[in-house]
């Protein structure tokens, strides 16, 4: 199965509710080698979403990291930054939900950097990005840096265009 596939195939089953299915499947079909385009990113992203909602830390970690190093590795500047962007505030959740907030910080902070400019053109990735933030900046008792990256991520959602990954935006 390809990378494409498989994303294709672990979003369905997300959205299904089938999470057990869609982390084995994205695990089984997650990239180890040097397979390169957004595909394979977008597929250890998700791993490493649904590592973490079942609290496998360390798994969610390196699906993550890998993301992210991947990301890299990617030419068109757009697809980079955002991908990158989401790996990264996703580890950043992840090292949250270990207790490690202080590790977040740069993390965030790379994220929100890396996805400001393609906010329009990318407002559903823009949003986990900026909420995750802004939830962070609440922790700190930032309220208005807080405030100012939730509004960010309403306006954003509000872009998005209507379906089911705009809903899921704007319930985060």
């Amino acid at each position: 199965m390809t990378s494409s596939d498989a994303l294709d195939r672990v979003l369905q089953l997300r959205s299904n509710a089938d999470y057990r299915g869609a982390r084995e499947l994205a695990n089984a079909e997650a990239p180890t080698g040097g397979e390169g385009g957004p595909r394979p990113v977008q597929l250890l992203i998700e791993l490493g979403r649904l590592d973490e909602e079942f609290a496998d830390y360390p798994a969610a970690a390196s699906a993550l990291a890998r993301a992210a190093e991947l990301a890299g590795a990617l030419e068109a500047a757009e697809e980079r930054d955002v991908l990158r962007a989401r790996a990264l505030a996703g580890l950043a959740a992840v090292r949250r939900a270990e207790g490690r907030s202080n590790e977040s910080d740069p993390l965030l902070a790379d994220a929100v950097a890396l996805i400001e400019p393609h906010i329009g053109a990318a407002p559903v990735p823009s949003v986990r990005v900026l909420v995750e933030a802004g939830a962070r900046q609440a922790e700190l008792a930032e309220h208005h840096a807080a405030q100012a990256l939730f509004e960010q991520a309403v306006a954003a959602a509000g872009a998005a265009d209507a379906g089911p990954e705009r809903d899921g935006a704007q319930a985060q």
